[in-house]
């Protein structure tokens, strides 16, 4: 054989060699696609559900999201009230710092429209007071009122036991802003505002069927009177390091801050 015949030879088998690997490949190519031809021809099994099972699903569903929503909103409102500690012992309803340097005993009536209206006042003077004042309330409803206002200082008290001392000013905050005053009361009552802070129903209605919330508001009326309180709202600026008292009735947010001053520069 001589070298052109070898050369020939070589060429022929790698060639063979080439073909050979090529089939191979093509083989493999045509397997998968048969696999994947079978498996797009099974039938996909499909999960039948009920109507009534369906329906449950959805009501769950909604039901979720309600208390989710219903949660962010519960949030928010005590959020806005974050300088009133959670908890106090004793039953006070403190704002703010219980060891400031100054107290506002404002003595409220949740009927009565000028307290509507001085209500985010007090707010105000100890959000921006760096701690130095706390706003103290005290249940003062007066007779043309009532019974509606009696009832409403009542249901604060027992949101207050209930839920703690937070929850009482914000329910304070959202029945004032519900009510339409002068002993007409919130139109639905103060049920849906306790539904929309998350109070225990339960709770807070055997609160109201005790007598210790009633004789709350009936003592801080009667310590009202001792102090000579005869109109709502009327607020007593106190220094507690040195016992400087000036009363200020009315709804004069001016007067209450030079009152503030006044029994500051009293040290």
């Amino acid at each position: 054989m001589n070298l052109r015949d070898l050369a020939l030879c070589v060429c022929l088998v790698g060639l063979g060699a080439l073909w050979w690997q090529s089939e191979q490949r093509a083989k493999r190519v045509d397997s998968q696609l048969a696999l994947l031809v079978e498996r797009s021809a099974q039938p996909v099994r499909q999960q039948s559900v009920g109507k009534d099972e369906l329906n449950a699903l959805v009501y769950a569903a909604l039901e979720q999201r309600q208390r989710q929503e219903h949660t962010r909103e519960r949030d928010r409102l005590f959020d806005g009230f974050k300088a009133a500690r959670a908890q106090l012992d004793g039953g006070h309803r403190v704002y703010g710092d219980p060891g400031a340097t100054v107290s506002l005993y404002e003595f409220s009536d949740f009927e009565c429209p000028y307290c509507k209206q001085f209500h985010g006042i007090p707010k105000e003077i100890v959000d921006s007071s760096a701690g130095q004042v706390n706003w103290v309330f005290k249940h003062f409803p007066l007779d043309i009122h009532n019974p509606t206002a009696a009832n409403e200082a009542v249901a604060a008290e027992c949101v207050g036991e209930v839920a703690g001392n937070r929850a009482f000013w914000v329910f304070a905050d959202l029945l004032f802003k519900a009510t339409g005053g002068n002993g007409s009361g919130a139109p639905d009552g103060v049920s849906p505002i306790i539904a929309r802070m998350g109070v225990d129903q339960a709770e807070f209605d055997a609160c109201v069927r005790r007598e210790d919330a009633y004789d709350v508001v009936r003592s801080q009326f009667s310590a009202g009177q001792r102090a000579g309180v005869s109109q709502t709202p009327t607020t007593i600026v106190v220094n507690n390091k040195t016992g400087a008292t000036v009363v200020v009735p009315g709804a004069d947010g001016q007067r209450v801050l030079t009152a503030i001053a006044n029994v500051i520069g009293a040290e």
